[in-house]
């Protein structure tokens, strides 16, 4: 499995207070999901669940190990998984639920926009 961070997503990460331990956190709880499934995953072969007008955007709940907040009260991760045979996830965003409890219709069509020019690319 491989995971990619870009800048963006970097920035918002630790603008949100979030480590590097945070991250390695995250893809801990990521592979950890995607090794049990199908166990745990109601045939998801990755964690979180598909944004509909995205373009396969996943929105996953992820709590760090410091945070006492639990999934639900925690942060949000936007992300793609691309070369599925290969698993590469491709993280586009993070904010905390206190920030927004969804996406804009805008920001839908932006992020789809860009999996679309992403994977045309690819």
């Amino acid at each position: 499995m491989r995971f990619i961070y870009p800048d963006p997503f970097m920035r918002q990460w630790s603008k949100a207070g979030l480590s590097l331990e945070d991250r390695e956190d995250l893809q801990h709880n990521f592979l950890d999901y995607v090794l049990k499934a199908p166990l745990n995953s109601y045939g998801n072969k990755f964690p979180g669940d598909i944004i509909q007008g995205t373009g396969g955007a996943i929105k996953w709940r992820f709590a760090p190990k410091k945070s006492n907040k639990g999934k639900s009260g925690s942060y949000r991760t936007i992300y793609f998984v691309f070369e599925e045979k290969e698993q590469c996830a491709f993280f586009l965003a993070v904010y905390g639920k206190k920030e927004k409890s969804s996406l804009t219709d805008t920001e839908k069509n932006e992020i789809k926009a860009f999996i679309k020019s992403f994977k045309k690319e690819r």
